[in-house]
């Protein structure tokens, strides 16, 4: 039992000593779309979210940048079906780091599975899949565009990035740490053997 106590501030002082500073992970570039069964012809919204063009999650982004960079430009939206890949939209983020875009699914694809991506690739965010019904429908391929027509500087993005840094005030956790190494010790002297 005293050995415990005597090696409690050791365990306590490890935890406080190994745990890095909190911050938040940059998130990264995520589309999601509704699945299930379409025709041709409908329309499936696509959302994307993190569309940021680095990570600041370690320190301060630079002058004129958001905690994901600069807003990504550039990025295309295409249907996947057997390797086929069929362009639908094009765009850049906004100064969220996201886009909204509806694309039309064409008679380009033949019916069965096909999945919806973009390039450069992200993570899809969606449980499930697109299934193409039969169809003697007529739908040409549309290019739809999305977001500002202009790169943006991004805007400041509450719980994205870095977490704001602790104020000057005493460290606290070492005044407590120091009360418990104190109070272990004297614990140990209280139940010390004597000789």
């Amino acid at each position: 039992m005293r050995r415990l106590l005597v090696l409690l501030p050791l365990v306590v002082a490890g935890i406080f000593f190994t745990a890095g500073p909190a911050g938040a992970d940059c998130v990264g570039p995520t589309i999601t779309y509704s699945v299930g069964q379409v025709s041709i012809g409908d329309v499936v919204q696509v959302d994307g979210m993190g569309w940021g063009d680095n990570c600041y999650d370690t320190g301060p982004p630079p002058e004129g940048e958001g905690s994901l960079g600069n807003p990504r430009t550039d990025i295309t939206i295409v249907l996947v079906q057997d390797g086929q890949e069929i362009v639908v939209a094009e765009g850049n983020a906004d100064d969220r780091y996201e886009f909204f875009v509806e694309v039309v699914i064409p008679s380009a694809l033949t019916p069965g599975v096909f999945t919806i991506e973009t390039r450069p690739e992200s993570w899809v965010d969606v449980a499930g899949k697109l299934e193409l019904l039969e169809s003697d429908q007529v739908v040409e391929v549309v290019v739809e565009d999305f977001g500002p027509d202009e790169p943006v500087a991004a805007r400041p993005i509450p719980g994205a990035g870095v977490e704001e840094p602790a104020s000057d005030g005493p460290p606290y956790f070492l005044l407590a740490l120091a009360a418990i190494v104190l109070a272990s010790v004297a614990v140990a002297i209280r139940f010390r053997p004597s000789n």
